[in-house]
């Protein structure tokens, strides 16, 4: 496991933007199981913490499976309207591609 309490980890990880989450996932299995854990979603919502997101649920040719993703806006992006980027990056989100129903959930 890891050295810090689950508690700590939990009031970091609900700190960083949704889009950082694969990311933070590859830290450990520990990191992993938290950043899909309920825990998670209420502590973001104490700090006000939520970020509106976008599910997107895709199906590539080459797959036989529905791939979910997330649409956020990346961290460091506002709206500009001289780009031509929209600033939005999609997501993988593992933990609903593994479930068949969908969901309302917070972000």
């Amino acid at each position: 496991g890891l050295p810090l309490p689950d508690e700590l980890v939990l009031s970091c990880l609900a700190r960083a933007s949704r889009l950082h989450y694969p990311i933070l996932t590859l830290v450990s299995k520990t990191f992993g199981s938290l950043t899909a854990s309920p825990e998670l979603y209420q502590i973001r919502s104490l700090l006000n913490r939520t970020e509106k997101c976008l599910y997107v649920c895709l199906q590539f040719p080459t797959e036989p499976n529905l791939r979910w993703f997330t649409l956020c806006r990346k961290p460091d992006k506002t709206v500009n309207k001289t780009e031509s980027s929209s600033g939005n990056i999609l997501v993988p989100d593992s933990q609903l591609s593994s479930h068949r129903i969908v969901q309302s959930r917070s972000c």
